[in-house]
């Protein structure tokens, strides 16, 4: 009858709501230490959440760029614990590029990034780390991570 319906409609309406959230959430992406990727921030202050796996003495180099962008940028160690980069030597803030090289990584594990800007559109970020020690080991571990370019639904 028609209460067996609407409580069948109001299962399928619930699921529906569930597996859309993600969608709307903030994107969260795993990415290898060197990777492309393109995202868009869909408002303004909305924060992308990267994390990727470093080993302790690292150097990272990130480069964020998004034209008429007010782009930020925020690190996270694998304690969820954040790391000061603005006070960093290797750091530039142009507004529409934000970016950081040689940055010593101080502890192994699930690093985060969060890239945040003020205005609505795309931006591209690319992240590269390179292992503290010989420059023979740099091209060994980034040669095979090249590749992946990332597309982030908007």
């Amino acid at each position: 009858g028609l209460m067996r319906t609407s409580y069948i409609f109001g299962i399928i309406l619930s699921l529906l709501l569930v597996t859309s959230a993600p969608v709307l959430a903030a994107v969260d992406l795993e990415i290898p230490i060197s990777a492309k990727v393109r995202g868009t921030i869909p408002r303004e202050g909305a924060a992308q959440t990267y994390r990727f796996e470093a080993t302790a003495g690292t150097l990272l180099q990130i480069a964020v760029g998004g034209t008429g962008m007010d782009l930020a940028i925020s690190l996270e160690d694998p304690k969820g614990m954040p790391v000061e980069v603005t006070g960093a030597a290797g750091y530039r803030d142009k507004g529409s590029k934000v970016s950081l090289k040689k940055f010593a990584l101080e502890s192994t594990g699930l690093w985060t990034l969060r890239v945040t800007s003020e205005v609505i559109g795309p931006y591209s970020l690319k992240l590269k780390g390179k292992p503290g020690g010989s420059s023979r080991s740099w091209s060994t571990v980034t040669r095979p991570c090249l590749p992946w370019v990332w597309t982030v639904p908007s």
